[in-house]
């Protein structure tokens, strides 16, 4: 197989080779369900009060800190934002994702200032959305 070469285009060394993502961390323990956040693991963890880096879930990990740390840092704005952009649950588990679904948006309220009609509204949005992922 050829490879294309164009006259115009010169071939130049890698300039970013060796840099690192925003977060890396070198030496990742893969058994801890925490090793996604590279070295921001530990700025994750502290947010919040110590109870909340307890999983919500026995099938998968997610916390109030991590929900927390996805509305702030990651812009996480609905119950879905979190439960599929920013920690896959969704993807993992529909089942517990929907079970969780309720502790998620009652966290999210709290960290966005929103009230129960809000609650109401995401969980009603995520229902609907989650009998998509359903076996």
């Amino acid at each position: 197989m050829r490879q294309f070469q164009s006259k115009k285009i010169k071939s130049k060394k890698c300039k970013t080779q060796k840099t690192k993502l925003f977060g890396y961390k070198k030496n990742v323990d893969w058994s801890d369900p925490m090793h996604v956040y590279g070295s921001l693991k530990n700025k994750v963890e502290s947010l919040g009060k110590s109870n909340d880096n307890i999983s919500l879930s026995n099938k998968f990990h997610i916390t109030n800190n991590i929900i927390e740390w996805s509305i702030i840092h990651e812009m996480a704005i609905t119950v879905e934002d979190v439960l599929a952009r920013r920690t896959r649950c969704i993807f993992l588990n529909a089942e517990e994702s929907k079970r969780i679904a309720p502790l998620v948006a009652k966290k999210m309220a709290q960290v966005l200032d929103k009230d129960d009609k809000w609650i109401e509204i995401e969980l009603k949005k995520f229902n609907k959305l989650i009998q998509n992922y359903m076996v």
